[in-house]
């Protein structure tokens, strides 16, 4: 541990900041569990209508908040067994406040929730783009999905859009078929044989 002398704080402070990073990661863990509202567990217990696709990009942040809870859980608790078996021995200190530790791990959390966040909102995009590759949705036929992607996407519709150059831009930035090209088929040549034979 000698090598570790450096880094880590005096015994007495890692007790205190292990108790912080618990709370924080206690906090966490019920932000992301437990502070829900209870109209949408209603609705999703009866069915109810579908939910906004950018309600999803706060499931992904709530599910990195998990990670993130228990990271700080574990780390609280062993700085709280190293502040217990390395004071052990020692001569009784007069325990001082951390201010500076805790203000580090403040700025820490604000910055890594900042992160997770921004990071939830690009893995919620890229996982938006993977489903609408593989199930290619009939925008044509569900505009207010496709308003939804336009907003997700920061596509803005102008004057002079239509709706066809508005959802073509959509299936561009995500990486669509376009429909309309594909579903120009050419038309099938029937034989003059079989014309003939059903005469």
């Amino acid at each position: 541990m000698g090598w570790l002398s450096g880094i880590l704080p005096e015994p007495g402070d890692a007790f205190g900041l292990g108790l912080v990073l618990v709370l924080i990661g206690g906090f966490l863990l019920a932000n992301s569990v437990l502070l829900r509202h209870p109209r949408a567990m209603v609705a999703e217990h009866f069915g109810g209508p579908r939910a906004r696709l950018s309600s999803m990009r706060g499931v992904i942040f709530h599910r990195l908040q998990v990670h993130l809870g228990f990271l700080f859980l574990l780390i609280g608790f062993a700085l709280e067994i190293y502040g217990h078996y390395g004071a052990s021995g020692a001569a009784p200190l007069v325990h001082v406040f951390p201010k500076a530790w805790v203000v580090a791990i403040v700025v820490a959390v604000v910055c890594l929730e900042l992160g997770g966040w921004w990071l939830s909102h690009a893995l919620f995009l890229r996982y938006v783009r993977e489903h609408f590759r593989a199930n290619p949705p009939a925008l044509e036929g569900d505009l207010a999905l496709a308003r939804e992607l336009g907003d997700l996407f920061g596509i803005q519709s102008d004057g002079n859009d239509s709706v066809q150059s508005y959802l073509m831009r959509i299936r561009r930035r995500i990486g669509l078929p376009e429909t309309g090209r594909a579903a120009a088929r050419p038309p099938v040549d029937v034989p003059t044989e079989t014309e003939e034979g059903f005469v």
